[in-house]
């Protein structure tokens, strides 16, 4: 229900998801607990394929010189309506199991400018104040954040806090922006980013309005902490809390890392791409924030006001402490499968590949 023709919904997110917590690697996931709560998000793919040979054709009469203008100008239309479509998300939520509503969430300026086609979702949970935050990245480094709360009404108000858009130095001290391929939400208000070198486009590489993040590799996964975004019990702006680069994953050389799922010992899996065909664990110590002194916190800070190329960079983490080949190979989604006894550290891991599941012990 709410498919865009032309489109088909993709990254479907839980964002609240009901009565009962979700025990997910080994801690507990807040959700709603006493409203019966159910709300999902999906972005949008466009899988419409535009056909060029439709107007080689020239036309040989007034009429025919009519047809014509009138389907380039159709075309155009549709073109831009799934440009759109590709920059939105479909949400569909239950308040009390009262039948199922659906919005769909847009830029703030409500068209194309400043904006790029969605790639990936991921949800943070804060469990102190049971907050919500849905992060949409896309295909130009941009990770767009909006808080989710429940009101009086019985609806779901999604409130927009900003734009934060991932870039690297060029040789020239310029800027360039990366891709977002997926994003894995992790425990305490974190968030594992996964990037990619930039497809060239004839689009503005940078985001005016976006409060730009420097990182070391345009391919990797970068850690953020949006812990002090998350506490916050009032809707604030990414500019007003700022985030802090935590790590830089760079063991998958040959290709993007394309899934993560985080461990219940707080460890991270990482699946790179065709090129790629490994999983990594990297451990607890790599991927959380190790600075210590007040200092270093705040150099860490950044707001939209920072001058990004001098901010203090992220640790970079090249090795991961087990690197699995061989028979798992090339995989699209993993998710850990805990032990059913109580207080077990014993887990496995699902791989999904193609049209099989592996399992991991």
């Amino acid at each position: 229900p709410g498919a865009i023709s032309g489109t088909s919904p993709a990254s479907l997110q839980c964002v609240f998801g009901g009565p009962n917590n979700v025990k997910s690697c080994g801690y507990e996931t807040p959700m709603i607990d006493t409203t019966l709560t159910i709300c999902l998000a999906a972005r949008f793919e466009v899988t419409r394929q535009s056909n060029p040979s439709q107007f080689l054709l020239a036309p040989q009469n007034e009429a025919q010189r009519q047809r014509r203008a009138d389907a380039v100008a159709l075309e155009r239309i549709v073109l831009e309506g799934l440009a759109k479509a590709a920059r939105g998300i479909q949400v569909w939520f239950s308040v009390g199991l009262e039948g199922l509503s659906t919005k769909l969430l847009e830029p703030p300026t409500g068209d194309l400018e400043g904006t790029a086609p969605i790639t990936c979702l991921a949800t943070l949970f804060d469990s102190s104040n049971n907050s919500q935050i849905l992060v949409a990245g896309d295909d130009r480094g941009g990770i767009r954040l909006w808080k989710a709360q429940l009101t009086n009404d019985d609806t779901i108000h999604f409130n927009h806090l900003g734009l934060v858009q991932v870039v690297t130095n060029s040789d020239n001290d310029s800027a360039v922006s990366c891709s977002v391929v997926c994003m894995e939400a992790l425990s305490g208000g974190r968030l594992a980013v996964s990037t990619d070198t930039v497809v060239s486009t004839n689009q503005p590489a940078l985001f005016d309005v976006a409060a730009r993040v420097s990182v070391q590799a345009s391919r990797g996964v970068h850690v953020f902490d949006f812990s002090g975004l998350l506490a916050t019990p009032t809707v604030v702006s990414i500019a007003t809390t700022g985030i802090k680069a935590i790590t830089c994953l760079t063991g998958h050389t040959k290709d993007a890392v394309i899934c993560m799922c985080e461990l219940p010992d707080g460890g991270l899996l990482t699946g790179g791409g065709k090129m790629d065909a490994t999983l990594q664990m990297w451990s607890r110590p790599q991927i959380i924030d190790q600075q210590t002194t007040s200092k270093q916190e705040d150099d860490y800070l950044v707001t939209i006001e920072d001058d990004f190329q001098n901010q203090i960079t992220s640790i970079v983490q090249s090795e991961a402490i087990k690197t699995l080949t061989g028979d798992v190979g090339y995989v699209f989604a993993l998710t850990v499968l805990p032990d059913s006894k109580d207080n077990s550290d014993y887990y496995a891991i699902a791989a999904a590949r193609y049209n099989t599941i592996k399992i991991i012990i």
